[in-house]
């Protein structure tokens, strides 16, 4: 099988004020789709191995394009920002590339206490979960409108007997690649508050360009699958032909 790419359709998939990548911009009307997770009361709670609630904070939910500090380097990752030259056969002839890394959206988690999440029991952070009321009832700012039971720490937390919906988070030191950073895993009572490494935590979902190591290969194993691609019809039938 051959692949024919249309010069036109690079340039326009690849240009951020093109549909293609304006989609994820914050202002985009095309996020309209996804604003079904934007402004919502939500909780973190971050437990131990035996579902304890170690330490929670109130907060909202908000759609993010920002670009975070993965290291796309280290896999071979770059993208390449191309654009039709001003003379010539634009099928051919394209302006000096530039290097563009690609807008990863996420779903950020914005705590009301800025840097810091209020510890509920001593233990070793393993896990944590953001709770989301999609129905907006519950409050942005106050934990106390959410039931006790959810943030308290009173007793150990079964998500899956939750009616709301929530994100699964791994949990790691400000040097990891976990979605919640911390300063320290192990948390004391005595301590008051633990401090995040960030004011705000994105969550990146699967296939939207977080594991770049597993992408990549993908990619490679579905390119390699291809006889040949060209930006000319011509000079994919000269491939499918033999010549």
């Amino acid at each position: 099988m051959s692949l024919i790419i249309l010069p036109h359709i690079l340039a326009a998939s690849e240009q951020p004020q093109y549909a293609t990548q304006s989609q994820f911009k914050d202002t985009s009307e095309d996020l309209k789709r996804m604003r079904i997770v934007e402004g919502k009361p939500a909780l973190l709670v971050v437990l131990d191995a035996d579902k304890q609630v170690l330490a929670s904070s109130v907060g909202y939910t908000q759609w993010s394009s920002g670009r975070p500090q993965l290291p796309l380097a280290e896999f071979g990752v770059s993208y390449t920002y191309r654009k039709a030259a001003d003379k010539g056969d634009p099928a051919t002839n394209f302006d000096t590339e530039e290097r563009r890394l690609p807008i990863m959206p996420a779903l950020r988690f914005n705590p009301t206490s800025k840097f810091a999440i209020d510890i509920r029991n001593s233990g070793t952070a393993a896990q944590a979960f953001i709770i989301v009321d999609q129905d907006e009832v519950r409050s942005k700012t106050d934990i106390t409108d959410w039931p006790n039971e959810i943030w308290d720490g009173s007793a150990p937390l079964d998500v899956a007997q939750l009616t709301y919906k929530y994100f699964d988070m791994a949990v790691g030191l400000h040097d990891s690649q976990a979605p919640l950073q911390l300063t320290r895993l192990d948390m004391s009572k005595s301590d008051v508050n633990l401090p995040l490494v960030s004011k705000f935590i994105d969550v990146y979902f699967t296939n939207m360009f977080h594991d770049w190591s597993d992408a990549k290969a993908q990619m490679e194993a579905a390119l390699n699958r291809l006889s040949s691609v060209d930006t000319l019809k011509s000079g994919a039938e000269i491939e499918a032909l033999g010549e």
